[in-house]
């Protein structure tokens, strides 16, 4: 009896709750609209993530771009740097940075020049222009070496030859190319002491030579006292009938100047107060 009322009163209630189930149902279903909505939603977000990788790449095509120019810019940079030290040390005064030896003590200087000039001569009759290399300061190759043997003594050598094709001193009105002209012009070496004075033995300076040329100007490299050597071949025009007389500006013009560079023994005594002997 019990328990045909328990099945009874079990009935009951399901009876009662069925009738609520079918409208709970329905209140939670998802209309088409909703749907459509959200799949469209759908669709714009995957839109914007292709937006946003197609962004990306280009980002990073422009990082490797950007990374290409770096590499570039410091190759080129390297080169620009190679290029400075090279300069720097052509720059470098070759009488303190010269060529030198393992040791500090030992020297070698390297320097020359060369100094060509056009004269225009106008001897009255004609006027014509030469080219030449300049007398008044030739061209030349020099080395000049240093050895340091203690605090007080200096060994020193200094090697000069000079080269002037057609030099000013020697062209003519009818020798307009005089030739190739090779001077030996120093073979020394020196031994210098700050308390005893320099000694010389080879082919160098006299005593005496320069003591008329002196050039307070700084430009005796283009003329100074030695008219001669700029123009010394030019030969004076005879007035009348312009021959050449065959007088030329060498035998017009003396500067008197000393004995110029000679195989010699010299001696120079240390300076005192400015002044020294030779």
């Amino acid at each position: 009896m019990k328990r045909k009322m328990l099945l009874g009163f079990v009935g009951l209630l399901l009876a009662v709750q069925l009738p609520f189930a079918g409208p709970a149902f329905a209140a939670g279903g998802v209309d088409a609209e909703t749907v459509a909505r959200l799949e469209g939603l759908i669709e714009a977000q995957q839109r914007q993530l292709e937006q946003q990788q197609q962004q990306l790449q280009a980002l990073q095509q422009q990082v490797g771009q950007f990374k290409q120019t770096v590499t570039e810019t410091q190759a080129q940079a390297k080169e620009a740097k190679a290029v400075a030290d090279e300069i720097k040390v052509a720059n470098l005064d070759p009488v303190k940075k010269g060529v030198t030896s393992g040791s500090d003590k030992i020297k070698l200087a390297i320097s020359g020049q060369v100094n060509r000039a056009m004269n225009v001569v106008d001897d009255g009759d004609n006027t014509e222009a030469y080219f030449v290399d300049s007398s008044a300061s030739g061209s030349k190759f020099r080395l000049v070496g240093s050895a340091k043997l203690d605090d007080d003594l200096t060994l020193g050598t200094r090697m000069e030859l000079g080269f002037s094709p057609n030099a000013s001193s020697q062209v003519s009105q009818d020798n307009m190319a005089s030739g190739d002209s090779f001077d030996q012009r120093y073979a020394d070496i020196s031994l210098g002491s700050m308390r005893f004075g320099k000694i010389f033995l080879g082919k160098g300076d006299t005593s005496s030579n320069n003591t008329a040329e002196v050039d307070l100007s700084g430009t005796d490299i283009v003329q100074y006292a030695s008219i001669a050597d700029i123009a010394g071949g030019m030969e004076f025009v005879r007035s009348g009938n312009n021959d050449l007389s065959g007088i030329s500006v060498s035998d017009a013009f003396k500067d008197f100047d000393g004995l110029s560079r000679k195989n010699r023994l010299r001696y120079d005594t240390p300076t005192f107060y400015g002044a020294h002997l030779s």
